[in-house]
């Protein structure tokens, strides 16, 4: 273990000029006059300043500490939106209530299959519309929402359908 070094006897010995020390004295002998106006509005800055700083701080911590449970929350609720809402949603653009395909056999003749491949999945979809858009699409058997007209709105069942999770009876 190392001895620690005393330098007390070297500081002895250190000492300033005598007209430093007297110019010094003199330059810092009195304090500089605040007018009391000007010293209470630099406290009532700081003392606002430092309420500012201290209720940020209050609310950073507190947003910090329910930015998780309000984003699990919202997430929660979203879900039961839309597990709720979805399948009313599906059955009001048109689509039967049984549901739809998902990447399940479609049945023989099942207005969904658009390429016809035994299955509804999300190419049929991209198939009706493609056909839509150049103007391809006059089978009356694309209106599979029955609306008289064969349009995007054919497009949303038949993808709807594909996506479902009640095609698992659908076979």
């Amino acid at each position: 273990m190392k001895k620690p070094i005393d330098r007390t006897d070297e500081d002895a010995d250190l000492q300033l000029p005598r007209e430093l020390v007297a110019d010094l004295r003199a330059l810092y002998a009195r304090a500089a006059a605040v007018p009391p106006a000007v010293d209470e509005a630099i406290v009532a800055a700081a003392r606002d300043r430092a309420r500012d700083r201290r209720v940020a701080w209050i609310f950073s911590r507190r947003m910090v500490r329910w930015i998780a449970p309000a984003a699990a929350a919202g997430v929660a609720a979203a879900a039961v939106l839309l597990l709720s809402v979805g399948p009313r949603l599906v059955r009001e653009a048109g689509a039967p209530a049984s549901g739809g395909g998902g990447m399940f056999a479609a049945r023989p003749g099942d207005a969904y299959d658009i390429n016809g491949d035994g299955h509804v999945d999300i190419l049929d979809a991209y198939r009706l519309s493609r056909a839509i858009r150049r103007g391809e699409a006059a089978d009356p058997r694309l209106n599979v929402n029955g609306d008289e007209a064969i349009d995007d709105a054919d497009v949303r069942v038949v993808a709807l359908a594909a996506v479902s999770l009640k095609g698992a009876d659908r076979s």
